[in-house]
């Protein structure tokens, strides 16, 4: 009697997260890239913009995190690597970075806070089919630069320095807040977007399982 030897069973491509992997610690990587190469990515950008390379990661990390993060964390193994791999990152940067020791530890907290509630996020809402949640993270995460901008260039007064208007600007600014030194402040919009993150996450799953008690009681 022979025993037949089972093939292996190819990783389903919605579970697999060697693309996106790819993409994320790519993005990092060019981030901290231009900052050593000292490509000027703006008008009269500093000379020595390898100082600025944590900020170019927190950029990047939470702008691409928020524009990707349904194709990033499609599964427990795939989510936990993605945050896995934020913190070499930050240290890397820390390398070209005058930032001190605790500011990059306070960084890398921030932004595995940050994917975390993108991962709190995602496996309800993709239940549930297509959601206005994952395009109203990516507005909020890169809007507030912009909102930044406008008020700055074209506003009578600058915003206010309140939660609600920190909150309103979104994780970027507070993460560049946060290298600037301003560690508490930071933190409070990193959990009003964990908070809001678990409510629309327990919301889905209760319509989810709502809506599977109806058709159970269909005949």
């Amino acid at each position: 009697m022979t025993n037949a030897r089972q093939p292996s069973q190819p990783i389903p491509p919605s579970e697999g997260f060697t693309a996106p992997l790819v993409v994320w610690l790519g993005a990092q990587l060019l981030a901290i890239g231009l900052a050593a190469a000292r490509v000027p990515l703006w008008a009269n950008a500093p000379r020595a913009s390898e100082l600025l390379a944590l900020e170019y990661l927190l950029i990047t990390q939470i702008s691409v995190s928020s524009l990707i993060f349904p194709w990033m964390m499609r599964s427990m193994a795939s989510s936990v690597v993605t945050i896995a791999t934020a913190w070499p990152m930050v240290f890397f940067a820390g390398l070209l970075s005058p930032a001190p020791l605790n500011t990059l530890f306070f960084g890398g907290v921030y932004v595995n806070g940050w994917l975390v509630a993108l991962a709190i996020l995602h496996p309800p809402l993709s239940s549930t089919g297509p959601s206005l949640t994952t395009p109203m993270a990516a507005l909020w995460a890169c809007g507030g630069p912009i909102l930044r901008f406008l008020n700055l260039e074209y506003g009578s007064a600058l915003l206010r320095d309140g939660l609600l208007q920190r909150v309103a600007l979104g994780p970027i600014i507070a993460g560049l807040r946060l290298i600037q030194g301003e560690i508490a402040k930071s933190f409070e919009v990193l959990a009003a977007a964990i908070v809001v993150s678990v409510i629309i996450a327990l919301t889905a799953r209760f319509v989810r399982s709502r809506q599977a008690a109806e058709n159970s009681g269909r005949p």
